[in-house]
């Protein structure tokens, strides 16, 4: 009698946007953003959140004042987190199968390395966290500073990450 196993999965890999790998980042942003906040948001919501998470937008983005830090499995996008000016959370996904396992905290202290790099000094992070994602926020040590805002059909709550140094 033969076993067969199933195929080992490779191990997620960390690390910043690769040139030709924005498209597959998008459609896990938009396939995740569909699924779990979509529903949320008004009609115009959607469609400034689909503006904002478009090709053309995240290319211009990265040339500016914003990077990107990736997951990947198997050169497959699983998870991603786009910072601005090196202190706000501008996009955090993980996709709905790979949540749950750590990967988004070792996105944001991927993201967060960079960030303290850039700036030592730097105190805090910030985040305007969808309604159904403060959950997860809180988890990841973010505290809330309501209220809900909405902003271009765009449905958030700020939260705010102190960020804590050892000597």
């Amino acid at each position: 009698m033969t076993h067969q196993s199933e195929p080992r999965a490779e191990p997620i890999e960390y690390g910043p946007l690769r040139t030709g790998e924005e498209r597959a980042v998008i459609e896990m942003v938009l396939s995740s953003f569909e699924a779990a906040i979509a529903p949320l948001y008004s009609s115009q919501g959607v469609a400034e959140f689909k503006k904002y998470a478009s090709l053309k937008e995240i290319a211009f983005r990265s040339r500016c004042a914003h990077f990107v830090c990736v997951a990947r499995q198997n050169r497959e996008p699983v998870g991603m987190i786009e910072i601005r000016d090196h202190r706000h959370i501008s996009m955090f996904f993980v996709k709905s199968a790979y949540q749950h396992k750590g990967i988004g905290r070792k996105l944001l202290a991927c993201a967060l390395n960079r960030c303290i790099q850039k700036n030592p000094e730097l105190a805090a992070v910030t985040v305007n966290a969808s309604p159904n994602a403060v959950p997860a926020y809180r988890h990841l040590g973010f505290i809330p500073n309501p209220p809900e805002k909405i902003i271009n059909g765009i449905r958030h709550i700020p939260m705010q990450k102190n960020l804590t140094r050892v000597c």
